[in-house]
């Protein structure tokens, strides 16, 4: 169920995405301060996808982050995190 749900909301959010973003599928993005590299289910970011070629994507690139989460939920936002 949880795999089906990330693709739906991958899907509708790529029909939607304006010029200047887009859709990213469990992509890691670098939280420097925590020593964290999480990998939501997908991340809307800004610019394009040849803007992050020489660099890693940080929070701030992040227009919209998200993770899909049936039993996980608890663990990720505290153990995970």
């Amino acid at each position: 169920r949880e795999a089906v749900a990330s693709d739906l909301v991958r899907h509708r959010l790529h029909a939607d995405l304006p010029d200047g973003f887009f859709l990213s599928a469990a992509a890691a993005i670098t939280i420097i301060e925590l020593d964290s590299e999480p990998e939501p289910d997908a991340t809307i970011f800004r610019g394009t996808i040849r803007d992050y070629a020489g660099r890693a994507r940080v929070p701030a690139d992040a227009a919209l982050v998200i993770e899909v989460a049936e039993s996980s939920y608890r663990i990720d936002r505290s153990a995970k995190w």
